[in-house]
């Protein structure tokens, strides 16, 4: 057990005062500050091995009834580890503490009142900067030929054998650098200066291992096989700059910079694994490793700037940076431990000595659970206060934090040569990445003066490139019991959010200017694979089970941004922007025979992906910009490959790929959604648009297999999506023009092929090749002006394109109907008996003097369905069956365009177009 309680402060704090109403012609204060703290849970040097607390059984016989434990625990003591400690007076003051905490503080304030200087200068500089590095092993093994054999106990209901490695390490650290500079000069000019500022450097490589290997033999009732990955991390930069400048007859000036800057690197490996060992169980084995990192980072900085005089300047920027990258080993294996460099299914497997034996069930399971949390915030307060128009005030206040995951979670049963299970539970090969992660980001900026400008910037990002892969590869599978299943799961079910909020506001002659992203990329790849000639076969006469390979991929991706600005000149320019790209894939590929009861190949996609945002911009010359976009290029793929190999199927088949999509890419003025988009000003434009692109392909493939299958076969490629396009505006101006405009394109690619492939079965063929999409596409815009015009301009592109081919050596021969079939659907929804604006795909209502005003809706439809049936292609219905063959296209759109103006001299135009 490693228990560390790390506490580590560093901290400088001064105030210096001149003295009151000093006659001296100059008056100068300084105050210079810093706080540094270093901390590391590791070696003296970077190149050196990590600190390792190990709980190992080496070249050891151990026979004894009842339980076997080896375990290793590093972090925070929990009641139970602290049962565990021999010297428990040291116990009681250390549950529940933190493992490491470390503080670095710097403050400083000056100031300085002059009654007859010419000159008075304040000058306050401080930075806190927290520099942390975690590099620890914790490690539970069996190794070098030890003999565990966990016999059964009359008191103890099972014999087990646990090996079990912790690592649940709690660490926050803080720094903060704040600056107060003040100076009041009675006759002469006056000048303050006040910089604060924090650096907070967080990096983590540690390492969770629980294995057992080095031709290790190990017998029980249940075997465990854990690694658990659990720390609590929490982070926090901030810094702070105020300055007060006052001169009662002169020039006065007031400048301040705060910043906070965070960023953390986690490169942790969680591993669970069997490796070169002999494992018999009469019940369960479960080999687990399990990533639960929660993980919280803040960032925030303040500046205020006053300045008066009979000619006053003040300048007050703001600055947060805050980045977090998090790419995490979850590794779970029996045989050869899995690639972490990139690979996703790893097809190169060499031979592992492992055996296994297990009279109920296997389970090999990695699970990444992460839960991130960013927020980053940035505030900017300039004034300057002189008669005449004297005076002059700038600030700007930017934000901007990312969170960039790269972790790689595997399962694995490879190069085994012989996984013996029973029971209903069989062998269950699991890889889940869930979790969620959250970045918020938020900037105000705002002065006040006769003359000034402020900016407020705010960016938010997340960057998925996650792998998620369970594989069975070159192995060899027995089950003993009747109906024992297999079954090879890939998911990945993670959240991710974005929330950008800029504003800015300038009460002077001068202008306002605010913009921010909100951006989500996931190229996360998700796959389950049974290959590289893996075997899977009942031993002992005993009827066959089910094999499930199946990869699921269902993330929700939400993108927000909101964000004012106001001035005498006012500019908003706002933008949030999804992109879902990547893969999923189910492969069975192996020139082995199989017998089982079902089975389900199956890559499907269930995926939730929204952009949205709303603004208000008000000013005399005012110009606003809105863009949510959404892009998703997905690719889903199964494939069934077996060199001619025979797998006879007892049951059911079923293959599918199954792309389904929910997009939406709106203004927040769009039904049931916070917001408005507003521009409002003398002179302006906006002009707020949404673009939505759904494209995903979707893949299905055959090849060189014989199957022979009892019940009903299926093979279905299909894309199943809905994609919601919605801007709507409100704006007002005197001369001006406004703009709402709406884009949706639905152009899947799908394609079912088959080729080698010799299928006799006695139930239902089916090959279904499916494009079944709904868009709704609406723009909305209501306007006021004088002199000016608006345009709600919606536009829709569908180019699906579905191919369904039956290539050479394609035999079917069947006892039901075979049936082969193409379908492409696409609805476009208008319900303009509703009312409603969402009824209408561009909608326009409009009123002034001299105006001008457009409705526009164009649908274009490019599809293709086709079905080919090369040649030496046989078709053979027994019995009773039918053989039925079509391909089909049905497009059904309602279309309404709607325009109501008015004005003295009113030009409208109003046009819906309709392409096939």
């Amino acid at each position: 057990i490693l228990a560390p309680a790390l506490t580590s402060f560093a901290g400088y704090f001064s105030a210096e005062f001149g003295k009151p109403f000093s006659e001296k012609p100059n008056q100068i204060g300084i105050g210079v500050g810093s706080g540094v703290v270093v901390s590391r849970l590791g070696p003296g040097d970077d190149s050196d091995p990590a600190l390792t607390t190990l709980a190992t059984v080496t070249a050891s016989v151990l026979d004894r009834l009842g339980e076997i434990g080896v375990r290793a625990y590093a972090g925070a003591l929990s009641d139970e580890t602290a049962s565990f400690v021999p010297d428990q007076d040291q116990v009681a003051s250390q549950v529940g503490e933190e493992s490491l905490h470390a503080l670095a503080i710097a403050g400083s304030v000056q100031g300085q009142a002059a009654a007859e200087s010419s000159f008075s200068l304040g000058v306050v500089v401080n930075g806190a900067v927290i520099v942390t590095d975690l590099k620890m092993d914790t490690v539970a093994s069996i190794s070098s030929n030890s003999e565990i054999n966990a016999n059964m106990s009359a008191s103890e209901s099972m014999s087990q054998v646990q090996v079990l490695s912790t690592n649940q390490l709690s660490v926050s650290t803080d720094a903060g650098g704040a600056s107060v500079s003040a100076g009041v000069s009675a006759s002469g000019s006056s000048v303050e200066i006040a910089v604060g500022g924090a650096e907070n450097n967080f990096m983590s490589s540690n390492q969770t291992i629980a294995t057992i290997e080095g031709s290790s033999t190990v017998v029980g009732e249940s075997v465990t096989v854990d690694a658990q990955h659990t720390p609590d991390l929490e982070h926090i930069a901030f810094g702070v700059a105020v300055s007060v400048s006052v001169s009662l007859s002169s020039f006065g000036a007031a400048i301040g910079f705060s910043g906070a800057f965070l960023q953390v690197d986690q490169s942790d490996s969680v591993w669970a694994g069997i490796s070169d060992s002999h494992v018999s169980v009469g019940a369960a084995l479960a080999v687990q490793a399990d990533d639960q990192t929660s993980m919280n980072t803040s960032s925030g900085s303040g500046s205020l700037q006053v300045s008066i005089g009979s000619a006053s300047f003040s300048l007050a920027p703001s600055a947060v940076t805050n980045k977090v990258t998090v790419g995490n080993q979850v590794l779970a294996w029996i045989g050869e431990q899995p690639a972490a460099d990139g690979t996703l299914v790893d097809t190169s497997v060499s031979a592992d000595t492992s055996t296994v034996t297990a009279g109920g069930s296997i389970l090999v399971s990695a699970t990444c659970d992460q839960d991130i949390d960013n927020t980053a915030i940035a505030v900017a307060v300039s004034v300057a206060i002189a008669p005449d128009f004297d005076s002059a005030a700038g600030a700007g206040a930017g934000a901007s934090s990312t969170v960039t995951t790269n972790n790689v979670v595997k399962a694995a049963v490879n190069g085994v040569s012989d996984v013996s299970v029973g029971g209903t539970a069989g062998l269950n090969v699991s890889a889940i990445d869930s979790g969620s992660a959250t970045v918020t980001v938020g900037s105000g900026a705002a002065d006040f003066a006769w003359f000034g400008a402020s900016i407020g910037i705010s960016l938010a990002e997340i960057v998925n490139n996650d792998q998620v892969v369970a594989e069975v590869q070159n192995s060899m599978v027995n089950t003993t019991a009747a109906g024992t299943p297999v079954s090879i799961t890939a998911e990945d079910t993670v959240t991710l959010y974005t929330k950008s909020v800029a504003t800015s506001l300038s009460l002077s002659i001068g202008a306002a200017g605010a913009g921010g992203n909100s951006n989500i990329t996931s190229n996360a790849n998700v796959a389950a694979s049974f290959g590289a000639n893996s075997q899977l076969a009942p031993s002992g006469g005993v009827s066959p089970g089910d094999l499930g390979v199946n990869a699921q991929q269902a993330e929700n991706l939400h993108a927000v941004i909101r964000g004012g600005s106001g001035g005498l000149g006012s500019v908003g320019v706002f933008n949030s922007d999804v992109m879902l790209s990547g893969s999923t894939g189910a492969y069975l590929n192996t020139e082995n025979s199989l017998d089982l009861n079902d089975l389900n190949v199956i890559a499907s996609t269930s995926q939730t992906v929204l952009s949205e945002g709303s603004s208000l911009t008000i000013g005399g010359l005012a110009g606003t910009g809105e863009n949510h976009d959404v892009t998703i290029s997905e690719a889903v793929s199964t494939s069934l490959t077996g060199n001619n190999a025979a797998w006879n199927v007892a049951g059911n088949l079923q293959v599918d790929a199954d792309s389904g999509i929910d997009a939406t890419a709106q203004t927040s003025g769009s039904d049931n959604a916070e917001g408005v988009s507003v521009s409002a000003s003398l002179m302006g434009v906006g002009f707020f648009k949404v673009n939505s692109c759904v494209a995903p392909t979707v893949q299905l493939t055959v090849t060189d297999v014989t199957l022979d299958v009892q019940g009903n076969s299926s093979f279905m490629s299909q894309s199943m999506n809905q994609n919601t396009t919605a801007s709507k505006s409100g704006s007002g101006s005197l001369i001006g023009g406004d703009a709402a405009k709406a884009f949706s394109e639905n152009s899947p690619t799908i394609s079912l092929t088959t080729a080698g492939l010799d299928l006799t079965g006695n139930g239902n063929v089916t090959f279904a090749g499916v494009s079944d999409g709904t868009y709704s596409t609406n723009a909305n815009s209501v306007y006021a002006t004088v002199f000016g015009g608006s345009a709600a301009r919606s536009t829709n592109e569908s180019k699906p394109s579905l191919n369904v081919l039956l290539d050479s050596g394609t035999h079917i021969s069947s006892g039901g109907t075979v049936q082969v079939e193409a379908s492409n659907k696409m609805l476009g929804i208008g319900d303009g008996t509703s009312k409603k604006a969402s009824g209408f795909m561009a909608r326009v209502g409009a009123g002034g003097g001299a105006t001008g005003f457009g409705g526009f809706s164009k649908s274009e439809m490019t599809s293709s369905t086709e079905i080919q049936l090369a040649d030496e292609v046989t078709i053979l219905a027994n019995q009773r069956g039918d053989v039925l063959i079509g391909a089909s296209n049905q497009w059904d759109s309602t279309q309404l365009t709607h325009l109501g103006t008015g004005g003295a001299l009113n030009d409208a135009l109003v046009e819906s177009d309709l392409e096939s």
